[in-house]
């Protein structure tokens, strides 16, 4: 945005760790996780335009949703002007609700049905019996599709280094890398930009990240793996069907053919 904007300062929060001081920027980039460290730098009453991109992943979410309802709860009580404009990859009924209480009175613009077909990507869904078939299976996965980049998403950060230690036993190391929450910002920055050049093939990633790249275009990567299929994170844990359909939409870009294993 810097690049398109020289003459617009900018400002992002993305960790807790932000300078005691308000925001003076005309544009403020933030992350929803980490809402309660800086929102005490916003003067919400100077806000002309908040953007929510990805609202679906903030409204299941529930550590999301409590920080959003309460940037709402702070937003109706300073400012009255603010236009609002929330983007969501999926539009299931909870959704539309929760955005419409939110948000009333708004308008609401959908992409076609006939736009919204993934006829490109496969799905399947493979049992395993045991830890160690599942790891047989994701190495003759990553062994038959030699020329293609593989994301692979774990429970979390445990699973993944298991899952890493056993595919680099098997596959040279350098075309291997993992995402845990043990990787600093600047960290998870290089890796995404790294796989996004083809700099290594397969990546694995931890959802204790909360992870799915999301919004980054990856021209090269066909297959993706549900190591462990996407969890809720409310007392059930069922099926997150906003971060599984994320995480289809990574695989198969621009019309190539993807695949989805589970």
């Amino acid at each position: 945005m810097s690049s398109h904007l020289p003459h617009t300062r900018i400002t992002y929060a993305i960790s807790s760790e932000t300078l005691p001081e308000l925001f003076e920027t005309s544009i403020i980039i933030a992350t929803i996780d980490v809402y309660q460290s800086y929102r005490k730098l916003l003067d919400l009453s100077r806000l002309q335009i908040l953007v929510l991109d990805e609202i679906d992943t903030m409204i299941i979410r529930e550590d999301y949703r409590d920080n959003l309802l309460n940037l709402f709860e702070n937003l109706s009580a300073n400012s009255s002007t603010c236009q609002i404009l929330a983007y969501s990859s999926t539009l299931s009924e909870q959704i539309r609700n929760f955005t419409n209480e939110l948000i009333p009175n708004s308008i609401l613009i959908k992409q076609k049905i006939d736009k919204q077909n993934l006829n490109n990507i496969e799905q399947f869904y493979v049992h395993c019996q045991d830890r160690n078939r599942k790891n047989q299976f994701v190495n003759l996965i990553v062994e038959h599709f030699q020329q293609t980049q593989i994301l692979v998403f774990c429970l979390n950060d445990q699973i993944t280094e298991d899952l890493y230690e056993n595919l680099i036993a098997a596959t040279d190391k350098t075309r291997i890398k993992r995402l845990t929450t043990k990787n600093n910002t600047q960290e998870r920055i290089s890796l995404i930009e790294n796989f996004r050049l083809s700099i290594f093939r397969i990546f694995l990633i931890s959802a204790q990240t909360a992870a799915t790249l999301h919004g980054i275009d990856l021209d090269h990567v066909n297959i993706v793996i549900n190591y462990n299929m996407p969890q809720s994170l409310g007392s059930c844990f069922d099926l997150d069907y906003v971060t599984y359909h994320q995480r289809l939409d990574r695989c198969g870009r621009y019309d190539q053919h993807g695949y989805l294993v589970s």
